[in-house]
């Protein structure tokens, strides 16, 4: 009894939601995968991808989309922010509490964006990590403040064990984040496809 009770007690704290998503993370080994939840005894898990001839596909079916490279969707943000676009890239991070969002990395570059969607809406394993991802989602630019990259910066070199001086972060982190509508990942980089 006692035990279902601290059970009951801790279960809140377990369920934190992955809603804010979280600025680059070092790319590296990847805990294991996230579980996904499911809506009923036979249903199956809710947000977990579709094993297709074509990769593993998650949400809606994507294509209709202009596909961007990711090097001029990062230069030039301003001009597609709020527009539906389609990348492809490397997934060079995921999220490790509720798979809720990935990072997809240029193949040849620092270019990085966030695929980002509301919890358990898809739900990305830690296995995809190395993977590639065809992606399409509309455009947002995420801007935090000095304070808010310095905090972000400090917690990463915590988590590190590494060293770290506010005052060499002198610019605000600005990331670009796709509000994902659908997303294939191939364990090899897809085919070129039309406009």
């Amino acid at each position: 009894m006692r035990t279902a009770r601290l059970l009951l007690v801790l279960l809140p704290f377990t369920l934190v939601a992955c809603t804010a998503e979280a600025p680059p993370a070092a790319k590296g080994a990847a805990p294991s995968d996230a579980a996904a939840t499911t809506t009923g005894e036979d249903a199956a898990p809710v947000g977990t991808g579709t094993e297709t001839a074509d990769g593993v596909v998650y949400g809606e079916p994507i294509g209709s989309a202009p596909s961007v490279e990711l090097t001029e969707l990062v230069t030039n943000t301003d001009a597609y922010v709020g527009k539906r676009v389609r990348v492809v890239g490397l997934v060079t991070g995921v999220c490790a509490k509720r798979g809720c969002w990935f990072k997809i990395g240029a193949e040849e570059g620092p270019e990085e964006i966030t695929f980002k969607v509301e919890d358990g809406v898809m739900v990305f394993p830690m296995s995809a990590q190395g993977k590639w991802a065809e992606a399409e989602g509309t455009v947002a630019k995420v801007e935090y403040s000095l304070e808010k990259t310095r905090e972000y910066f400090a917690r990463k070199a915590e988590e590190s064990g590494a060293a770290f001086d506010p005052a060499s972060v002198t610019e605000p982190l600005s990331l670009v984040r796709l509000a994902g509508i659908g997303a294939v990942i191939r364990d090899e980089l897809p085919a070129a496809t039309g406009e």
